[in-house]
């Protein structure tokens, strides 16, 4: 869909306005008497995407893939699925609807849909469901029944059977001028043959690229990351990124698209029983069978049958939401992740929508290392309480205070607010009417006193396992508050930061 509108972009430059081509058609009629082709203008895209690429690889900006938490890649990957979805509604219902892309365009596209509804094909709509029924049925009752009953371990291929029967079919009832169900139509057989891409138009290409290319590495990755977790193993994030790169290079040599992750067929293979990419061989060589021998064969294959196929694979990924409930019991930080990606992905579009998860993923990091928790403990037993507590429970010699999180400049207020709020309570704790009498000189409080008439010590403890490292500022404020305990108490109630550091 970026790829086409891109297309269209650059072609418009050339022709001097805006193109509007048919959706899902292909007509090279239109440039005839132009310099540049748009199939050229593909090629040539997915040539400067592939540039884009490998140039991230050799820069080893693999490292930005740290950032797609488990929870933005899961929010984002369903959102994308919910464009898939949509992208096939009208292959289902057997209606043209006009193209459309930009910011929000799902809405439009489901408005077109919605006022075509009285123009739906009946047999494509009865064709479809069928498709999906005997799909689900297939995978979800009959293949767990004989692997029950029989122990079938070889996988039916459900999505080959009825690719098969239903293009037999087409072409014996002859659907598309019976039903003017729409079908696949002719697929050139033989190999296009290798042609370099139109470098006179690579500039305008490498500008149009730039977001197809971050998409498709985000696509790509985090499916990537998503099976890697369900069949586990290993995803190394700079090989992948070096494999699509010269896969995209070699295809800007043919007449193609740019090369990404189909969500859809990804399942189907991921469904149909694939473990390892062994299956892609299969995939290849039946693919390769199709574009020189059999193509002509598939000719009255429906649409909609393959828009099925897709529709029911997609089930999978949007299982995923169940997952939703589980992360908001464990943080609600991930699931607030989780759902910016999903809604801004969904109702904005995928490129915008990736962006905005990243930027909303950074700015829970912010926020964590900005205002990280902390707590105290009073008596030697550890009974904790939180921030908001205001006074302990009972008195103690040894208060231990804790800051979860790194020491910076952006929470060093913090952490000097948080610290008095601690010994201030603490101090108030020496009042308890179990403690020893507090003697007060001048208004200033002292420390009780023992049995033998000493000051009994008192110690405030700073636990700094959880601040990973601290800057300039951190070592000022650690300092600020050793002065402060001083002027509020003997001088042997301290804070070593100078030993600390």
């Amino acid at each position: 869909m970026m790829a086409g509108v891109a297309n269209d972009k650059v072609f418009a430059s050339h022709v001097g306005g805006k193109v509007e081509l048919i959706q899902n058609q292909t007509h090279f009629d239109v440039a005839v008497h132009y310099a540049v082709t748009p199939i050229q203008i593909a090629t040539t895209l997915t040539f400067a995407i592939g540039i884009w690429q490998i140039l991230c690889a050799l820069l080893r900006l693999q490292f930005l893939m740290t950032y797609f938490s488990d929870p933005l890649v899961s929010g984002f990957t369903t959102g994308a699925a919910v464009h898939v979805l949509v992208a096939q509604i009208d292959d289902l219902m057997g209606v043209q609807v006009p193209k459309a892309s930009g910011v929000g365009y799902i809405f439009t596209r489901i408005y077109d849909l919605a006022i075509r509804v009285p123009q739906v094909n009946v047999s494509t709509l009865i064709i479809s469901l069928v498709s999906i029924v005997f799909l689900y049925a297939g995978k979800e009752y009959i293949s767990p029944f004989l692997k029950k009953k029989v122990h079938l371990r070889v996988p039916i291929p459900y999505e080959l059977i009825l690719v098969a029967s239903t293009a037999a079919l087409g072409a014996i009832l002859n659907w598309h001028e019976n039903n003017a169900v729409e079908i696949v139509g002719n697929i050139p057989a033989g190999l296009p043959q290798p042609e370099l891409p139109t470098f006179s138009i690579l500039g305008e290409c490498l500008v149009q690229s730039i977001g197809i290319a971050i998409v498709i590495i985000a696509v790509h990755i985090s499916m990537a990351k998503m099976l890697g977790k369900k069949f586990n193993y290993h995803v190394d994030d700079s090989q992948e990124l070096y494999a699509i790169s010269l896969t995209s290079l070699l295809g800007g040599c043919f007449p193609v698209y740019p090369v990404s992750t189909a969500l859809g067929r990804t399942m189907v293979n991921v469904q149909s029983g694939s473990k390892t990419l062994l299956s892609t061989v299969f995939s290849c060589v039946l693919l390769l069978a199709i574009i020189l021998w059999l193509g002509p064969y598939l000719r009255a294959l429906p649409r909609c049958v393959l828009a099925s196929i897709i529709t029911v694979a997609l089930k999978s990924m949007f299982m995923k939401c169940g997952q939703v409930k589980r992360i908001y019991s464990i943080s609600k930080i991930d699931f607030l992740i989780w759902m910016v990606s999903f809604l801004a992905t969904t109702l904005i579009d995928v490129m915008e929508g990736l962006a905005i998860s990243i930027a909303f993923a950074l700015f829970t990091v912010i926020c964590r290392s900005q205002w990280p928790k902390w707590q105290y403990f009073y008596r030697s037993t550890q009974a904790k309480q939180n921030e908001n507590d205001e006074k302990a429970t009972e008195k103690s010699d040894i208060c231990v205070f804790r800051f979860d999180g790194p020491l910076l400049f952006t929470n060093v207020e913090r952490f000097k607010n948080s610290l008095k709020l601690t010994t201030d309570s603490w101090m108030e704790s020496w009042k308890s009417k179990d403690s020893q009498e507090v003697s007060t000189m001048n208004g200033e409080q002292k420390r009780p006193q023992n049995h033998s008439g000493e000051e009994k010590p008192h110690f405030l403890i700073i636990d700094c396992k959880a601040m990973a490292y601290c800057d300039y500022m951190a070592a000022c404020a650690l300092n600020e508050s050793r002065i402060m305990s001083n002027q509020r108490a003997s001088p042997e109630f301290t804070i070593d930061a100078e030993e600390f550091f």
